[in-house]
């Protein structure tokens, strides 16, 4: 049995790991998709430091490492997890992952000067653009990759913007999900979820797409110290200026 059949994933999220092999691997959709377990259990080429990246070490402990740790989800798998919440390391599958909290530009130095041969980025719309690009150009070992997810976001974040929309450029592959896709949440919450949201939210917390940015407005400007004067021939022949600040004509002649 591999690694992967080991494992407590639906079909969709197995083959999404077994075509991740492109330099930057990205998993995005609705919450609780399952994509953030599905990513990073990804294997990373040996060489090099590993890096695993939240907003806080505590958010990547509760979302990413704890339910790594957990029997009834990973089975005996769980026990090849070692790590203390708080601590700048963990211990994964017997390789050493250096744990990262990245709430802020500040953060970017942290990876400044690594070589890194793989990262795992959880959330990555919720982290600096300057840390993220740092750690795209730290990955240097050859044959290393990143693996990241996102949840839905405006359309205009940099993260989509940049790369997501940019897969050639910047050798990225993504796979979506949607709550669907993740058939080990129980039917009953899934059906709640889906009677309780609507329009946007449904889009953003079911369908796993970003909101849409309200587009600018096309209404004509109301403004009546910009108003351009129109002249008209009055009943006496006389050229009459008028404008929208001042509805009542007044003759010139």
């Amino acid at each position: 049995m591999s690694l992967l059949d080991a494992l407590p994933l639906p079909r969709k999220q197995i083959r999404s790991i077994v075509q991740a092999e492109a330099r930057i691997n990205a998993w995005e959709g609705s919450v609780r998709s399952g994509k953030t377990t599905a990513s990073f259990v990804a294997t990373a080429p040996t060489g090099g430091e590993l890096v695993m990246v939240g907003r806080t070490r505590d958010t990547l402990y509760r979302y990413v490492i704890a339910p790594l740790m957990n029997p009834d989800l990973f089975g005996p798998l769980a026990k090849l997890i070692k790590y203390t919440n708080g601590a700048p390391i963990a211990y994964i599958m017997g390789r050493a992952v250096h744990v990262m909290g990245a709430n802020d530009a500040k953060a970017e130095p942290k990876v400044r000067g690594m070589t890194c041969a793989g990262a795992y980025v959880d959330e990555a719309t919720t982290l600096p653009k300057t840390f993220f690009d740092q750690l795209v150009a730290r990955c240097s070992v050859k044959g290393a990759k990143i693996f990241t997810t996102t949840n839905p976001d405006n359309p205009a974040h940099w993260f989509r913007r940049d790369y997501l929309k940019r897969p050639a450029e910047t050798r990225l592959r993504a796979w979506h999900f949607t709550l669907d896709d993740n058939p080990f949440l129980d039917p009953e919450y899934v059906a709640s979820l889906k009677s309780t949201y609507v329009g946007l939210f449904y889009r953003r917390n079911i369908l796993g797409h970003g909101s849409r940015p309200k587009a600018p407005s096309t209404r004509p400007s109301t403004s009546s110290a910009t108003s351009s004067p129109t002249f008209r021939t009055s009943a006496a022949g006389c050229a009459t200026r008028s404008t929208t600040a001042r509805p009542t004509p007044t003759p010139t002649c």
